[in-house]
């Protein structure tokens, strides 16, 4: 809250860094999975779908997954990250 007035996590905290070269935002996103640097084992980027599109976004510096407690989990599984026997399991998230 600021001055009485209730603010969204958009307000509060997207807003005030919203011109940064290092931040950038898409609506209308949904990302698909990570992309992992087979060498070094870390996530690099991120594979997405907007509209009809896929898109790979690769980042300069770090990756952060913040997709909420049941799609992030989903989106490191996807990517082959997690349980190594419940990735065996569902084949088809197994790299």
């Amino acid at each position: 809250m600021r001055n009485g007035t209730r603010w969204s996590t958009s307000r509060a905290f997207l807003h005030p860094i919203r011109r940064r070269r290092n931040l950038h935002v898409t609506k209308f996103s949904l990302v698909t999975k990570l992309i992992i640097d087979e060498k070094s084992k870390r996530a690099v980027g991120v594979e997405l779908m907007k509209g009809n599109s896929k898109i790979r976004v690769f980042a300069r510096k770090e990756v952060v997954l913040s997709a909420g407690a049941i799609n992030s989990p989903q989106i490191l599984m996807v990517s082959g990250i997690g349980p190594r026997e419940h990735l065996r399991e569902k084949s088809k998230f197994f790299r």
